[in-house]
């Protein structure tokens, strides 16, 4: 797949980009909201507009947006919903040590769903489901049309088992999904139950190591061939037979469910309304982003616009 325009600089005017998109395939950009405003509040400094009200992850945001957005004719930033989920209810230590979210960022979540908006992406949340799964049902209903997950999450690294899904890191180049773990994208959900993921509280196998992991994946397959046949093979190293054999059998099934994503999701509708420039501008004036309304500007000017 052609890659896409990464920056601001490279965008010509959004006509053109869009249909550079549709050339290369990729209509839908599917965002991961809390994975992109973390990273946002990270990265940038910690402003504030008039009132005092902390816009830095915003503004990364709407950086980013800028930098990425405009080639998509369908742009769905999707957030996780305040509460538990159907992982806490299998398993209630699941995400039980990650901290809390800094109090400084909680009220930017609402204004970077805002920005989303002014840039015509539909915003998503569903009670009871993470984005990951919402944004694991949009990818497979519509990998057909050409999809482009936008992530810093490895979970989501499973999408690319998909003809027509590529996933994007926060800087907008393609992850080479397999490269990274080593084992192929339809198996990266088995990989994650056997190492474990720290930050969502999965414990995985106890001495069973990324290494581990791929030879066991790559002597059995899947994690039910792995359980039944590993113990006692010779195609495998020792210490990964050994941890196998003494690993609870139904805790590491249910971690692989904690891993997997869900595409059976209850979207609402969709709507998607037509890209305004001023609708960006307006939001630019809201969040006193004046540089950025600059960028923005110049980028009107290309439109052919101001």
């Amino acid at each position: 797949m052609a890659l896409l325009p990464r920056t601001a600089a490279l965008l010509t005017t959004v006509t053109q980009c869009r249909a550079l998109s549709q050339r290369a395939g990729a209509r839908y950009l599917l965002v991961d909201g809390h994975n992109l405003i973390y990273r946002a509040f990270y990265a940038m400094p910690q402003l504030s507009r008039s009132g005092d009200r902390p816009v830095g992850a915003v503004m990364g945001v709407a950086n980013t947006f800028l930098k990425l957005a405009l080639p998509y004719s369908r742009v769905v930033f999707c957030l996780d919903p305040k509460g538990p989920g159907w992982r806490e209810e299998l398993c209630a230590s699941y995400k039980e040590t990650r901290p809390k979210m800094p109090p400084e960022l909680r009220p930017q979540v609402a204004d970077a769903a805002a920005v989303a908006r002014a840039f015509s992406a539909a915003v998503v949340c569903v009670d009871g489901y993470e984005a990951d799964d919402v944004i694991a049902t949009l990818a497979a209903r519509h990998r057909g049309e050409g999809v482009d997950v936008l992530t810093g999450d490895k979970d989501l690294l499973q999408l690319a088992a998909y003809d027509g899904v590529r996933i994007l890191d926060p800087q907008g180049d393609p992850v080479d999904a397999a490269k990274k773990f080593g084992v192929p994208p339809g198996r990266i959900g088995d990989y994650l139950a056997l190492v474990g993921d720290a930050s969502d509280n999965v414990a995985g196998v106890r001495g069973c190591g990324p290494k581990s992991a791929v030879a066991l994946i790559e002597a059995f397959g899947d994690l039910d061939a792995i359980l039944a046949g590993a113990p006692d093979s010779d195609a495998v190293p020792k210490r990964a037979r050994a941890a196998i054999a003494a690993c609870d059998g139904e805790a590491l099934r249910r971690d692989r469910r904690l891993v997997m994503l869900r595409e059976d999701v209850p979207l609402p509708p969709l709507a998607f309304d037509p890209f305004a420039w001023d609708n960006v501008l307006a939001m630019a004036d809201r969040f006193e982003f004046t540089t950025f309304r600059r960028r923005a500007e110049a980028l009107m000017r290309d439109d052919g616009l101001k």
